[in-house]
């Protein structure tokens, strides 16, 4: 489900970062579809995840696996949150967390190149979004 209000530029920076992510989950033995992808960007709660169960269908995991981060208020956002995964099997977690960190990654990319077009358009220089969490 995609639940963002694109900027003019945000549609493709956003797919072409899914399209990538869905490669590096592909060569970790993943075959998952671009719709299966839920995530919600530049709004007060933004997130990028996928039914755990589509990953990990017998696992004891919330229902979303990927990462988060809600609004604090007075125009911050919360740090990055990723799913807990200290319920799975200890076999299985050393790799749920790589892919945590491959979400983690494209979460960040995405905002990235989206502050670096705006500011290649506007001339405006955008704060690092790892330095904006509390």
């Amino acid at each position: 489900m995609l639940n963002t209000p694109y900027t003019n530029n945000s549609e493709w920076i956003i797919e072409d970062a899914l399209i990538e992510l869905q490669g590096k989950l592909s060569k970790e033995g993943f075959d998952i579809e671009i719709s299966d992808f839920d995530y919600e960007m530049f709004s007060r709660c933004e997130s990028l995840s996928i039914n755990s169960e589509t990953l990990y269908p017998d696992e004891d995991l919330p229902g979303k696996f990927g990462v988060q981060r809600g609004y604090a208020g007075g125009g911050m956002h919360s740090g990055l949150y990723k799913t807990e995964i200290d319920r799975m099997g200890k076999n299985r977690q050393a790799k749920a967390e790589r892919i945590l960190d491959l979400f983690q990654a494209t979460f960040w990319s995405i905002l990235k190149t989206s502050d670096k077009v705006d500011e290649s358009e506007t001339g405006e220089t955008k704060e690092d979004w790892e330095s904006l969490s509390i």
